[in-house]
């Protein structure tokens, strides 16, 4: 019998990778109906309107949780966005990031519409990227990492960069040093680029500077640890100022840390 097969080998082979290619088509399309997710189109920028992020939408659904869809832009000019902790920069940019390269592989994206850019690399940096292995510190990771996207720009390539709080390991006046280089540098690149910083006090002219709402103060009375998501604000508004949220303490205080401790911290702040 195998060698009955084997004069047909072609034939099967090519039946094998029509039936694959079959199976891909209705995983994609269940996926697609399951988040209802939409088609992008081609543009020279990046416009999202309600973008989620499928991991974390399913997450709250399941728990019965109200989850936020927001809106982002993005052009030739750079974004810098300030928040606070738990105003969910990190989710944002790691959401533009999915969105991208879905957009990259042919893939309809976790957004009610969405214009997006076709680029030829796209680099994002979120967490440590320090290498036990190698010897290098998570600053060494970090900038090793942005100088090859930072190479990539340089060479001509067009490019998407997206670097959640870089240079976060080192002292806040060569951070911010380095996030102005950046800014500085790139901006006459093929270079799109996303920042998203703690560091307060930005000159960054060329970027436009936007923050997360955040916490809804005028509600701190019906705020408690089980539903403090609810009553953070996640949208962007453009701020000029490049403010950054002073809500850690207070946040703190809602997740019940000791009263002195909240205490003594609010004195220090002023």
């Amino acid at each position: 019998m195998t060698k009955e097969l084997k004069n047909y080998k072609d034939i099967l082979l090519d039946i094998f990778n029509k039936i694959s290619l079959i199976d891909y088509l209705i995983a994609k399309l269940e996926i697609i109906k399951k988040y209802d997710l939409s088609k992008p189109i081609f543009s020279n920028c990046i416009s999202i309107k309600g973008m989620f992020n499928p991991k974390v939408y399913d997450v709250h659904l399941k728990n019965n949780k109200r989850y936020q869809k927001i809106d982002f832009e993005l052009d030739k000019k750079p974004v810098i966005i300030t928040g606070s902790n738990m105003s969910g920069k990190t989710l944002s940019t790691k959401t533009v990031a999915l969105i991208s390269v879905l957009f990259k592989l042919g893939f309809y994206v976790p957004a009610n519409k969405a214009e997006l850019k076709y680029f030829d690399d796209i680099f994002y940096l979120s967490g440590e990227l320090g290498s036990n292995e190698k010897g290098l510190s998570s600053y060494a990771g970090e900038i090793k990492f942005i100088n090859e996207a930072f190479l990539e720009a340089k060479s001509g390539k067009n490019v998407l960069v997206i670097l959640d709080e870089p240079a976060r390991t080192t002292n806040p006046n060569e951070g911010t040093a380095i996030i102005e280089a950046l800014i500085e540098e790139l901006y006459s690149k093929n270079c799109f680029l996303l920042i998203t910083t703690h560091y307060p006090h930005l000159k960054a002219k060329k970027a436009k500077k936007m923050r997360v709402k955040g916490l809804m103060k005028d509600r701190l009375e019906e705020i408690n640890e089980k539903n403090i998501n609810d009553y953070i604000d996640y949208s962007f508004i453009e701020d000029e100022k490049a403010n950054v949220p002073e809500e850690a303490i207070t946040i703190a205080e809602i997740l019940g840390v000791d009263e002195g401790f909240i205490k003594t911290a609010r004195k220090f702040l002023g």
